[in-house]
């Protein structure tokens, strides 16, 4: 990823542990359910001491593990626990993600770096699980994770496919935001804005105010023709949330404080140009099948058997790629 694209995810990982990962992205049942058949196979068939979860983001796939291992270690009727002590950490680029992902399993530890160069020893991790995260390292990042892996150990990746559907929502959402921006939009509302206080004030005409207006409707006018045909949920959202709020700011200015509109107005933004990148950087990151090929053919000739590569698909359509590597 760019800087920019580490520190568009890095700035949404603090804003979301901060509301206690009240904004979440898309969570999806059937890989949901592979994770809990997964683990709960791999820790009953091979004991690990050592797991890591790669790029955890909010920590979704460590909360699943943490309660296939809970749910294994119950003491059955010998009253002997089904499972050995496993050393649960989590890692991520954002401080704020992997803290809180820590935190809120109580795992051993957390570990903030790069995935490109991560800090691990040789084999020194009996499983390696990331879902839609070390893709965005780069298409060697992955590889070079599983040097870390000890003899018989497994990497498993769940990674962004470039004809799925999360692929599609991030294009739409990409093109649909570049359309809101290229409008200019925040540039005539701010000089509508000013016009419109000035005027309330006493200290600006009626002319003047009549003049932005007609200029900011053009933009207005765009997006309105965006929400009908892409949707009020494109973006996530965010072009029909700033769309109602400029309406009702603008229509009550009375009610409003020309510095916070103004501070509004940057905020609003801000948050639509870092949402691009997000999305951005997942259009970049997405394995074609060339690049999942590549992926498999390398891991194979540095040793690993891979024992499974695939796809996942709901009933909407397809997903992502699926990948299970043992060293």
């Amino acid at each position: 990823m760019t800087d920019q694209q580490n520190k568009a995810w890095d700035d949404y990982w603090q804003k979301a542990t901060a509301a206690g990962f009240q904004h979440k992205e898309a969570e999806h049942a059937v890989i949901e359910q592979f994770w809990h058949q997964f683990f709960t196979v791999q820790f009953k068939q091979h004991p690990a001491r050592v797991i890591l979860e790669l790029a955890c983001g909010k920590g979704a796939v460590s909360g699943l593990a943490r309660q296939c291992l809970n749910t294994l270690s119950e003491p059955e009727k010998t009253g002997q626990d089904a499972t050995p002590h496993v050393e649960h950490y989590c890692l991520d680029y954002s401080f704020a993600a992997a803290k809180a992902t820590a935190s809120t399993l109580n795992l051993r530890g957390a570990i903030v770096a790069d995935g490109a160069r991560l800090p691990l020893r040789d084999a020194s991790v009996d499983m390696l699980f990331s879902q839609f995260g070390m893709e965005y390292a780069g298409p060697h990042a992955l590889i070079q994770a599983t040097q870390a892996l000890r003899k018989g150990g497994v990497l498993v990746a769940v990674i962004h496919h470039r004809d799925g559907l999360i692929y599609q929502h991030s294009e739409r959402s990409v093109s649909a935001l570049y359309e809101v921006l290229q409008s200019d939009i925040f540039e005539l509302a701010a000089q509508a804005f000013d016009a419109g206080f000035a005027l309330i004030k006493g200290q600006g005409s009626e002319q003047a105010f009549q003049q932005a207006d007609r200029a900011m409707s053009t933009p207005v006018q765009q997006i309105t023709a965006l929400l009908k045909t892409r949707g009020p949920q494109v973006a996530d959202g965010i072009v029909m949330q700033f769309y109602r709020d400029l309406g009702e700011m603008f229509n009550q200015m009375h009610h409003y404080e020309a510095n916070d509109v103004r501070q509004w107005l940057h905020n609003m933004k801000q948050e639509m140009l870092t949402h691009r990148q997000r999305m951005q950087s997942m259009l970049d990151a997405a394995y074609d099948q060339q690049a999942i090929q590549y992926l498999v053919e390398t891991l194979s000739n540095t040793g690993l058997n891979i024992e499974q590569c695939d796809t996942i698909s709901s009933a909407e359509g397809l997903l992502a790629w699926r990948l299970v590597a043992r060293a």
